[in-house]
């Protein structure tokens, strides 16, 4: 399994919450889709942790081929749209815009477990690097996987300026699996937001 062993003490004592610095979800989005560009840089274009993990770039709808061909994928997300920020933040978080930690995203897939710590230092050094540093300890579900059996490692970013973004590492059949039950998540989701925020 993919233990705490993998990461470095300091990156564990880490706090395991964070605050970003835009409570006005206008201001959030105007921040993050000025950060999602240097952030995309860092996760790819041959030089960045595409190139660090030995891996190929790709959009969310092209990485399906990727995934049978040995090799890390290093999938680029978009900004996350209104309607589900919106609907997460009153869900998960009262309403509470400085805990949305994944306005801007991306993904990490590799072969193997033994992969992983690999993976999670070319993240933290090619975003120090940029002058990002890592919000709060990671977040570990092979260790504690989701009802559904999902399993990643989150890692959060926060930019010079308090944007925070998500980092996912994978193993590329979870990945596959994620991709495939999407529509069924997006749903679960759904129900799951709308029973909290009304009870």
């Amino acid at each position: 399994l993919a233990s705490e062993a993998m990461f470095p003490p300091e990156v564990l004592a880490l706090p395991k919450t964070a605050a970003g610095a835009y409570p006005d979800p206008d201001e959030l989005f105007a921040a993050a889709a000025q950060r999602n560009i240097e952030f995309n840089n860092i996760m790819d274009h041959g030089q960045g942790i595409d190139k660090a993990v030995g891996g190929k770039s790709m959009l969310p709808d092209d990485f399906d081929a990727a995934l049978d061909q040995p090799g890390a994928v290093v999938v680029i997300g978009n900004i996350k749209g209104r309607p589900r920020a919106t609907e997460k933040v009153n869900a998960d978080y009262g309403g509470d815009w400085t805990k949305l930690h994944d306005m801007v995203r991306s993904a990490v897939a590799v072969d193997t477990i033994a992969e992983i710590p690999k993976a999670i230092a070319a993240i933290r050094e090619h975003f120090a690097a940029k002058g990002w540093t890592m919000a709060k300890a990671p977040k570990n579900r092979f260790l504690n996987p989701t009802l559904e059996g999902y399993a990643d490692i989150m890692l959060n970013v926060r930019s010079p300026d308090g944007v925070i973004g998500e980092v996912q590492v994978h193993l590329k059949p979870m990945l596959r699996s994620k991709k495939a039950a999407h529509h069924l998540y997006e749903q679960e989701r759904t129900i799951g937001a709308k029973a909290k925020t009304e009870g």
